[in-house]
């Protein structure tokens, strides 16, 4: 505007400065002072109405960044920025947790990028055989976000000697498994669904569960006392004396029992349908995942084997 303006005036400068030197001749000295005059005050005016025009642009232009309009959208923008919520970061501590079972599953397990392995002997106290098992199996899914899924292979037969027949006998399965934020989880399994070995003749077992995790004393910081309970309904294994007698697969109730006396250590306890278990679990390392078990199976004396002592351990990492 301001470069108009002052083509503006360029131009009535030498419109009138042409004019000027054309009247010369045609008039008197007086009437070219006069209109001298004349032109000197309409270029003073002319002037003074464009210092008008740039003061007011530059007023306008000064406002647009004035302490008060910046500072509103220097908080405008701070404000967007705050309300740009960044990922939350939660620093988590591994713990490495003892069992909460006795031989009965619970509702918890294994997601994408977790995995175990571990194996177990079988110590009967009414007779010399001496059982052998061993176990790995890896997560997929999410419990926390969607569903979880375990899938488990076990092998039933890891004799030696001159009859070697480690993995002649076994079994895979799988268990979908949802956790809430509660600490409650529910799962639905199969732990047989292939088999092989031995374990064709065995019926399946199919179970359902439901796991609930509370503490006894959640204002103590020390140790807040974690016990779990665990409740289900289930097939195969799970049957009753009664039902295994009679040959059928007549689904049955299960449940355990886990409490954490310490950090390390939970005592655990399950009823399997058909025999009562105690015993106790170890996790000894803080930073070694490995979970160490002992447990005393059928204290009921329901089965021909009898009370015996059942050791297992098992080791979980991440990947």
């Amino acid at each position: 505007m301001r470069s108009v303006c002052l083509g503006l005036l360029t131009t009535l400068a030498v419109t009138f400065s042409v004019t000027t030197s054309i009247s010369v001749n045609r008039v008197s000295a007086a009437n070219v002072t006069k209109e001298s005059s004349a032109l000197k005050k309409w270029i003073a005016k002319a002037k003074q109405r464009q210092n008008i025009r740039i003061t007011k642009d530059t007023n306008l232009i000064a406002q647009l960044t004035s302490p008060g309009v910046g500072d509103s959208l220097r908080e405008l923008n701070q404000l967007r920025q705050e309300l740009l919520i960044d990922p939350v970061v939660i620093e988590t501590r591994r713990v490495i947790a003892p069992s909460s079972t006795a031989g009965t599953p619970s509702a918890y397990g294994a997601s994408w990028g977790q995995a175990y392995i571990g194996g177990g002997l079988y110590l009967p106290f009414d007779n010399d055989r001496i059982d052998g098992s061993a176990a790995v199996g890896f997560g997929l899914g999410d419990a926390i976000k969607s569903v979880g899924v375990e899938i488990n292979a076990n092998i039933t037969s890891v004799g030696g000697g001159d009859n070697f027949d480690f993995g002649d006998s076994g079994g895979i399965g799988f268990k979908l498994h949802k956790y809430f934020s509660d600490r409650t989880a529910v799962a639905v399994g199969w732990s047989n669904p292939i088999k092989w070995g031995d374990n064709n003749g065995t019926k399946d077992t199919i179970y359902g569960v439901i796991t609930k995790t509370f503490d006894l004393e959640p204002n103590n910081p020390k140790n807040k006392l974690p016990i779990t309970l665990s409740a289900g309904v289930g097939s195969g294994i799970f049957r009753s004396k009664g039902a295994i007698a009679a040959d059928e697969n007549t689904p049955n109730f299960f449940g355990s029992v886990g409490l954490r006396v310490i950090p390390e250590v939970s005592l655990v306890t399950s009823w399997t349908g058909n025999s009562l278990n105690i015993g106790a679990s170890y996790a000894p390392f803080k930073k070694t995942p490995i979970v160490i078990n002992t447990i005393l199976t059928d204290l009921t004396d329901n089965f021909d084997k009898g009370t015996g002592l059942s050791v297992s351990a098992g080791y979980v990492f991440q990947f």
